[in-house]
């Protein structure tokens, strides 16, 4: 299930759900929800949502992304409102996805000095 995830990316739909990603993986979801329950301790939409912020992560620290804005980022890695996005965010990392960016540019300019 993982693979099939990160292969395909399923994540970046935002209407994504346990029972679509039953059908486009071809996995059970009671099988899927066991699955994240007991071998990853999770649940369905905190598994989503981790890919989901990572994928923010890698658009907020690529080249160009400050021509981006935060709500284009948040629609592109899956989610479907800047306030989720912003609270999924913050819990995961511990700072809003702005400060993640500012943090980053910030350490790609020392990096560079």
């Amino acid at each position: 299930m993982i693979a099939y995830v990160e292969k395909n990316k399923p994540y970046l739909d935002p209407d994504l759900d346990l029972r679509q990603l039953s059908e486009l993986s071809g996995i059970p979801s009671h099988m899927i929800s066991m699955l994240l329950n007991i071998h990853l301790n999770r649940n369905f939409y905190t598994f989503i949502n981790t890919y989901r912020v990572d994928e923010a992560k890698k658009l907020l620290s690529s080249e160009g992304s400050r021509e981006m804005n935060i709500l284009t980022i948040a629609y592109d890695s899956g989610f479907n409102s800047k306030s989720t996005f912003n609270m999924v965010f913050r819990k995961l990392e511990g700072m809003t996805p702005s400060e993640y960016r500012n943090k980053i540019s910030s350490n790609l300019q020392y990096s560079h000095n």
